[in-house]
């Protein structure tokens, strides 16, 4: 599209249509005679390229004469896509204001000693939320409390559905209070590691055993709401999908099959329920995390970042520490005032952070030993922690190193390096060494060690010991 000139435009059309008149040039331009006479007149502050290429050949103007009077050059698409963004952004405004709250989920906590709850009818209530919805032209039509049991509250509203085609009634469902126990507690931190998405709650996630703790507690603490899983396949010629399909099937209402062969890895599984209300609720006890953890007691402070850990965290062997990965810079500042706060030695590497990172702060691991481990649901993360709190450093990817000693009386580690074709093995060599799988030896503080297999790292391997 052009912007041009008004007086050059209005001239161009001006002399266009005297000289062919208004049937020819809308023929020869393929624009109907009210557009050129629009044109003429300025009423289009736009018009397309090829039609101005087309009036400049027909015109006694030359193509020098039109590059001075372009004003702008730009495209109609993005334009139209810009003006829709800038609608949605008004509209999402103009939705946030009609639905702000006066009462957060968190102002109207009750504590009843270590027992933190929110009454969610009463939240409701406060802020006459369903008053509000009913106000949303084109969202939601009738929303009202359908019935109010001992344990839940249902909801209903009428809104269009795509899959139908037509106004459909749906059902919410809400527990009638939000009870702080330990699982919801290591739930919340779960969700504050994977972040929100839309109105689901939920996780994405490898482990299996993470994934089914999820669903059960979906169930058990927001029962009545449809549970629905995902595989997130990556490279699908090495995974058995019907039998992954059939596990997720065992404990969800829908199970369904996505697949990206350009995404990095294998796959990934995906557990949640839908519910918008929760969603908001969540949200402002993420707004307000600092002052929530300060009422956790010790436990629920361990299964908060449990819950984040087993999101975010890794267990760094190598080098004795743990890691919670964060590159949100608001929430790694929050992490490291909650995990300073419990007294654990905080280093940000720009990616994660560390604790337990020097010698003088490894009783941070015992910290975490006592107050995080316990609450880990993550299979490989609880088993790796566990082995980290009590000194054993090494992984499964160091049985390599570990054959080779064994096939290789004292080897060097120059020797084990180009073997593994790896520029430094020094650390793992360390973590083998204090596990009591090596012995090394050497006859000068300035010689290479010399790296001997022993009964133990034998049996590690599964071989037979040295008699």
């Amino acid at each position: 599209m052009l912007e041009l000139n008004t007086k050059f435009q209005r001239e161009l059309f001006t002399e266009l249509l005297k000289k062919y008149g208004r049937k020819f040039l809308s023929k020869k331009l393929r624009k109907s005679s009210p557009t050129l006479y629009g044109y003429k007149n300025n009423r289009s502050k736009a018009i397309p390229k090829i039609v101005i290429e087309k009036a400049i050949k027909l015109s006694n103007f030359s193509e020098k004469e039109l590059s001075k009077n372009i004003i702008k050059t730009f495209s109609a698409k993005e334009s139209i896509r810009e003006i829709m963004r800038l609608g949605a952004k008004i509209n999402h405004e103009q939705l946030k204001q009609k639905l702000s709250i006066k009462f957060g989920s968190f102002d109207l906590l009750q504590e009843k000693g270590d027992l933190l709850s929110l009454d969610i009818l009463n939240w409701l209530n406060k802020n006459q939320w369903l008053e509000k919805l009913k106000t949303l032209r084109g969202f939601f039509k009738n929303p009202k409390i359908e019935k109010i049991s001992r344990n839940n509250i249902r909801l209903s509203y009428f809104t269009y559905s795509k899959s139908t085609k037509r106004i459909e009634k749906y059902f919410v469902s809400l527990p009638k209070k939000l009870k702080f126990n330990l699982d919801f507690c290591y739930f919340l931190g779960l969700l504050y590691g994977d972040g929100l998405s839309g109105a689901r709650i939920g996780i994405v996630n490898k482990d299996k055993n993470l994934i089914e703790w999820t669903a059960k507690f979906l169930k058990k603490y927001f029962n009545n709401n449809k549970i629905k899983s995902r595989i997130f396949i990556y490279n699908n010629s090495i995974i058995k999908t019907k039998d992954l399909l059939g596990w997720l099937n065992s404990f969800s209402n829908e199970a369904e099959i996505y697949y990206n062969p350009k995404a990095r890895g294998k796959y990934v599984f995906n557990i949640f329920i839908t519910n918008s209300i929760l969603r908001r609720l969540i949200e402002d006890f993420f707004n307000n995390l600092e002052s929530l953890f300060l009422k956790f007691n010790f436990e629920q402070k361990g299964a908060f970042l449990a819950g984040f850990f087993d999101a975010e965290g890794n267990v760094n062997k190598l080098d004795g520490n743990f890691r919670f990965s964060q590159k949100i810079e608001n929430k790694v500042a929050i992490i490291r005032k909650l995990l300073e706060k419990e007294g654990y030695h905080t280093r940000y590497d720009g990616s994660n952070i560390l604790i337990g990172y020097k010698q003088e702060y490894k009783n941070d691991l015992k910290l975490f030993e006592k107050q995080i481990l316990p609450f880990l649901r993550h299979s490989q993360k609880q088993k790796e922690a566990q082995e980290l709190a009590q000194g054993f450093l090494v992984r499964a990817e160091y049985k390599p190193i570990l054959e080779i000693i064994s096939l290789n009386n004292n080897i060097t580690q120059k020797e084990i390096s180009k073997m593994i074709n790896r520029a430094k093995c020094y650390g793992k060599l360390l973590a083998l060494f204090k596990a009591g799988f090596v012995n090394r030896t050497r006859n000068k503080v300035d010689e290479s060690f010399k790296y001997l297999i022993t009964n133990k790292g034998l049996e590690y391997l599964g071989g037979k010991s040295k008699s």
